[in-house]
Parts: C-alpha cells; structure tokens; sequence
C-alpha cells in the first residue's frame, strides 16, 4: 500500500501543474490543432446529435482510426465549461455546428461541466489488485483535476486528502467519493449536471482477453460495480457516451458493462456511422480538396468502406484517407500505422500453440480442429474456450464462447463476412493487417520469421515484374522457393493456402505497381474464386493459383475456369483490363517450385512450364 500511496501524491502534485490558477482545467489543444490541419474534416453537427441521443449512457464500437478519440476531445471542447471562452469559440467558429445551427450553439456551448477519462492504462492489469491500482490512480488523477471540494485545500489539506483517498480506494476499495459524492460536488459547484466521457472503456476487457489475468472475474466484477454507481441512476449527470473496439456482451465473465449503458456498433445505424470514419462524399471532398479527384475510384476500391445497416453510405477509417492526401501514395497505413492486431485483442494468439488453431480455422477443414469435437458447421462455435485454454467448460460460456472472437474481428473491422470456409477481409488494409497477424503468430511462420529481407524483396521485384515470359516466371518460382525453403518440414496443403495473404503483403511493399490488388482474404474464401489477382496500371491482370503436391498445369486451368471475370464486374467495375494472364504454382514437398502460365485465348497445349533454379 505504500507503493499505491506514493504514487497518488505523485500523481497529485503532477496534475495539479495542469489546472489554472482559478481552479478550471487548462484548455486542450488536441482538438484544436485537428481543427487548424488542412485536412480537418467537419464533424461538428455530431454534438447536437448526441445531445439529442434517447439513450442517456451509450457505448459505441467501432473499428481503430475511425475518429473516436478525436470526436470525445471535440465534444469535451465544445461543452466543457471551463474551457477558455475565446480559444475554444475561435477553434469553432466557420464550423457546420457554427453556421448551420446557432440556436444549439448559443444554447450549449460551454454549458456543461465535462469529465474526460481515458482507461487506457487498464491494458496493464495482469490481477485484481493490479486492476485496483490502475483504477485507483486514474480516478484519483480525476479528482486532482476536477473535484471542486479540492480547489481551496492548502498544501496540507491535499496532502491529507490524497492518504484518506489511498485507504478508502486502494484499501477498502470505496468508490462513493468518486461516484455519487463527486458527481454531486461537480454539479453543486457548477449548478449544471455534467457530461462524462470515456475513451477505451474495454480496456479491461481487450486485457482480459490478451493475458491470463488472476482473479479476472472479481476484477471484471469490481469495475461493473464502479460503472453502475456513477452512471446508473446519477441525477448529476446529463449524459455519457463511451467508445471502445470490443463488445462483449453475449460473453458474461468478460463483461463489465452494466444494462444501463446503451451498446451500439457505428455501422449499424447511419446517425452513427456518418459520424465516425469518413463517408466516401466526405472522401470525395477530401481528395478535390488535395486536386486528387481522379483517384477518387481506385481509392474507393482499395480502401472498399464498410456498408452500413439500411443505409446507403459507405464509411472509411481516417488514417489511410488523410495519410493517402498528405503523400499522394496509396498504401496500408491503417495496419501500419497501429498495427491494430499485434499489440491489442489479437496478441493472444501468439500464445504458444494457439496461432495454428487459429491458421486451420480459416480453412474447409476446420471441422477437424483438435479440442474441438463439438464443433459444427460454424466457425465460431467453442474456438474461443479453446483458444483462451479454459479446461473448466460452463455451460453458459460455452454457448456465449464461440462467437466472441469473431464478434471482435466484425465489429472492430478486421472482417465482413464468417462462413464455415473461412473469413471475408473487409478491405485492402484489412487484410493487410489479418494476414500478417495470423501468419505471424501461426506455426509455419513462427519458424521461418528469420527469412531475410533480401529473400523478401525478391519476391516483391518477382511480383512487379510479372509479364508473359519465361524469365519472369522463373524469377517467380525462385522468388517463392526462397520463401518457403526456410522452413519446408512445416509445410502443408492447407499452409500454401494461407500463405497468400503473404504473398500479397509482400506486393503492399510497393502497391504503386499496380492498379489493383484483391486479395486471398477477400476472394479465396468463396467458391470458383482464384487465390489472387493482380491489376497492373497497364491495364493488364494476372489470375493467380498456388497450390501444393499437384501440378502446376492444373492450377493454372484452375485460374482459368475460375470466376474472375465475376471478380473484375463485382469488384473492379468499369477498371479498364486489356489482357489475362493465368499463373498456376504448383509447391511440391521438397518445397521446389513449377508455374505454368498463358494468355486468355491460348489453348491448354500452349501453356507453358517453368521451375525454380
């Protein structure tokens, strides 16, 4: 305990640096530098919006970089009423919410006391006191800030306050004094009921679920309760809004939310999508803005936004938008920028042995998981338990179980569709961004990571320099030799599947070259589908198959018989395509290399043949 008391009197004197001299929260400049960038996109009608929310507690989900945190600071600078008047009307005025609805502004701006948490530092929690003590810290460094009963304490008096703190919190773990007795004392100093915001409220939940955590029902237990004390109920407050990446409510013991908090997902409902991620008329804008406007549609079938439930509107992630206008260069930068799968939820696969649970599960015979002798005809039935190790099988979590990990994939963007064949990427860095993920942590690629980069950028110069000869063909073959050669032993049928999200990475490295990439993740799960294709910016496609132990002669009649023509109307419609080419890659045990390849229009006999050298 002498640990958690020096820590809140240190976390005391930090945050008390940060408060003005009459008491009120120093202005943040967050939103404002958001406001003066020139790629500032307007999303200010959203406060009215949420003011007028039926729901008083709401926890949105939506996928990472869709604009959560930037909207939480953007409401916390418009209705915070301790917010420098001038600084913050300056940051608004010219906005929509300015010019478009005066009375609302003139009513509610700077009206409302506002509490801005951030549970971020609840990824650390490894067991209960662990979560107690982060807990404890971020309410404290609250109170530090806001609680008007503080403001007029001399030294002393604060340092008094914060041992009586530490014992009622870390001890005794009583959160009275920073529920309903602060949320009282917030509204008695300002006479107006207050707004709570809160960023990353699955905090707990996304750790939870990365790690083995002692004790994790008691601290799920211990932070529902918190939840329901100051939200449920609180005549103090106004409203909350919440937003996070992770819903788990059809999964009991990881879920801390209380019934009084309203769960939605941002594309279920247009009056929320519009309003976090870009809309493809704000993509529209956007890129005339930047004198881009002729790529308006390869960026809409690279970035391919998220449909929205009985809705027309098409919805996509802020960072590739902004990133693709500030260097004019189209590439993954969701996946790079966040690497949303490595770090967060997804960590737990890499787990020992769970990564290739995870690799078999995406494909047809995924009804031959081990552990899983109950699975039927869903993916999602069990492969949760399983995954998480829990030998202990609740009935209840059993039925809930299943559907968790996918759930999570869904409503955090990673995929579209789930079918006993396996996932539907949703987009280009989607699938970027799943591929490295599940081929990083599965078993083949845990024991070839050592793969040097030369190995690599000759597969990606192999890629850019497909054509109809021989040479290149031979280049491919070697190229992809050197991929697997590393660790051959490990190869299987269903792993030269997977490695086409691989394959495909690896031509991410310089996606200029192409005007076009679908791949595996998006196509190879549904039926007559080729495993990759590739639109160069000379209007020519290569239909690509790889395949083990068979022929490489056959795989390319595979491409050819497959439906790419399906793909090019559904996918790529109206990209000018002049010629096909078909590649069939064939990897047998020894991991040695054969492509056949030839022109639609030539016949089987004129197909020809190369190896690796």
């Amino acid at each position: 305990m002498r640990w958690s008391l020096l820590t809140l009197l240190l976390g005391w004197t930090n945050c008390l640096t940060g408060k003005t001299d009459d008491g009120n929260i120093a202005p943040t400049s967050f939103f404002g530098e958001i406001r003066s960038s020139k790629t500032f996109v307007d999303k200010t009608l959203w406060l009215k919006e949420f003011l007028g929310l039926p729901s008083k507690h709401v926890y949105l989900t939506a996928p990472l970089r869709f604009g959560k945190t930037t909207n939480l600071k953007m409401m916390e600078e418009f209705f915070s009423i301790t917010n420098n008047e001038a600084q913050a009307r300056k940051i608004f005025e010219g906005t929509e919410i300015h010019t478009k609805e005066k009375a609302f502004f003139n009513a509610h701006f700077r009206k409302y006391p506002v509490v801005y948490i951030n549970f971020r530092p609840l990824l650390a929690t490894t067991d209960r006191d662990s979560f107690r003590r982060h807990i404890c810290q971020i309410v404290s460094d609250i109170r530090n800030n806001t609680d008007p009963t503080l403001f007029n304490l001399t030294a002393e008096e604060k340092i008094a306050e914060a041992k009586n703190f530490s014992y009622d919190c870390v001890s005794e773990f009583r959160f009275d004094r920073v529920t309903i007795d602060y949320t009282a004392a917030v509204y008695l100093h300002y006479l107006q009921r207050i707004i709570i915001l809160i960023d990353e409220i699955d905090a707990l939940t996304r750790a939870i679920l990365k790690y083995n955590i002692v004790e994790q029902d008691g601290a799920v237990l211990d932070f529902r309760v918190i939840l329901e004390k100051w939200v449920e109920g609180n005549e103090h407050i106004e409203k909350s809004f919440s937003v996070g990446s992770v819903s788990t409510d059809r999964l009991a013991h990881v879920d801390p939310y209380p019934a009084c908090i309203e769960r939605v997902a941002f594309n279920d409902n247009e009056k929320y999508a519009k309003n976090f991620g870009l809309t493809e008329r704000e993509v529209e804008n956007l890129l005339e803005k930047f004198d881009l406007a002729e790529c308006l549609p390869r960026f809409t079938s690279y970035y391919d936004g998220y449909a929205v439930t009985n809705s027309s509107i098409h919805v996509y992630n802020t960072i590739s938008s902004l990133e693709f206008v500030k260097k004019r260069k189209f590439a993954p930068y969701w996946a790079e920028y966040i690497e949303p799968l490595k770090d967060d939820f997804l960590g737990l696969i890499s787990r020992p042995g769970i990564g290739s649970l995870v690799e078999k599960a995406i494909f047809r015979d995924m009804n031959d998981l081990p552990k899983f002798a109950r699975l039927n005809n869903t993916i999602g039935n069990d492969i949760f338990h399983a995954i998480r190790g829990n030998v202990t099988e609740c009935e209840k979590d059993v039925v809930a179980a299943g559907d968790i990990f996918l759930n999570f994939l869904k409503e955090s963007g990673y995929v579209r569709m789930v079918t006993e064949d396996g996932f539907l990427a949703t987009n280009q860095d989607a699938a970027y961004a799943l591929g490295t993920t599940l081929a990083r942590d599965s078993n083949y690629y845990q024991n070839s990571r050592n793969i040097s980069s030369a190995a690599k950028m000759k597969l990606v110069k192999a890629v850019k320099n497909l054509a109809l000869s021989e040479e290149t063909m031979i280049e491919l073959a070697a190229a992809i030799h050197g991929l697997f050669h590393p660790a051959c032993p490990l190869v299987t049928k269903e792993r030269v599947s997977f490695v086409g999200p691989i394959f495909t990475i690896l031509a991410y490295e310089d996606p200029e070259a192409f005007e076009a990439v679908l791949t595996p993740l998006h196509v190879g799960v549904q039926p007559n589908k080729p495993d990759l294709v590739l639109v160069r910016k000379n209007a020519v496609a290569f239909v690509v198959t790889l395949k083990w132990g068979e022929s490489a002669r056959e795989f390319s009649e595979a491409a050819m018989a497959s439906d790419y023509e399906g793909v090019f109307e559904h996918d790529w419609k109206g990209l000018k395509i002049e010629s096909t080419i078909f590649v069939g890659i064939n990897l047998d045990a020894l991991c040695q290399v054969s492509i056949s390849y030839g022109k639609k229009g030539m016949t089987r006999d004129e197909f020809k043949q190369v190896r690796n050298v």
